[in-house]
């Protein structure tokens, strides 16, 4: 009888321990996925993220640049991607629903590619006109973006929302598009700078 009810007594004790132990917060979350996407810890991704975690790894898309690209740019693009700041703040739950907003430093990306961009289309059509190879002309594109990551300042700033919904595991990261605030803002701008150029040279296709 002494055993049985001491067996029911550290069941009890372990159910009481188990009831205690704080769940994961919303800001919890966010600051665990943000952590993972720095150091690209794709298994810690793949728990806390709804979607496809390719396209927000960083890793993976900087290995898919390799294919174009020299090693060494896809290498300066990772470390410029993966080194920004943050700071999570104005968490709100409603029901199985949160918010929260993330404020992301890191360095000016989009205004890098943009120059590099418009430094080439200068210089391309030049050396086009001129006949020279492909092969001489798309290195101009890569010592352009080299030149223009490099000198990237980290002085560009967001603050956006990252949404969260609340499952039987606990909270996760809601699917994103791959256009969306946060991603543009993790990415120092590109987003928002392709759109840009789009547009332009959309708008002078029609002129």
């Amino acid at each position: 009888m002494k055993k049985k009810l001491s067996l029911l007594l550290v069941l009890v004790l372990c159910f009481t321990l188990f009831s205690c132990v704080k769940q994961p917060t919303p800001t919890d979350v966010a600051n665990s996925y943000l952590s993972a996407i720095k150091s690209n810890d794709t298994e810690q991704l793949t728990k806390l993220y709804a979607g496809d975690i390719s396209t927000v790894s960083f890793q993976a898309a900087c290995d898919d640049m390799s294919d174009s690209f020299s090693k060494e740019l896809a290498k300066n693009v990772t470390t410029k991607f993966t080194s920004f700041e943050y700071k999570i703040s104005n968490e709100i739950i409603k029901d199985d629903k949160a918010t929260v907003d993330v404020t992301i430093k890191t360095y000016n990306l989009g205004d890098a590619f943009k120059s590099a961009i418009s430094e080439y289309i200068t210089e391309g059509i030049s050396l086009a006109i001129s006949g020279t190879s492909e092969e001489e002309i798309n290195k101009l594109l890569e010592d352009k973006l080299s030149k223009k990551i490099s000198e990237a300042t980290f002085d560009y700033e967001s603050t956006v929302p990252l949404s969260l919904t609340k499952t039987k595991d606990g909270w996760i990261i809601d699917e994103y598009s791959d256009d969306s605030e946060f991603l543009n803002a993790l990415t120092g701008g590109i987003i928002d700078t392709s759109k840009d150029m789009a547009e332009s040279f959309g708008d002078s296709e029609t002129e």
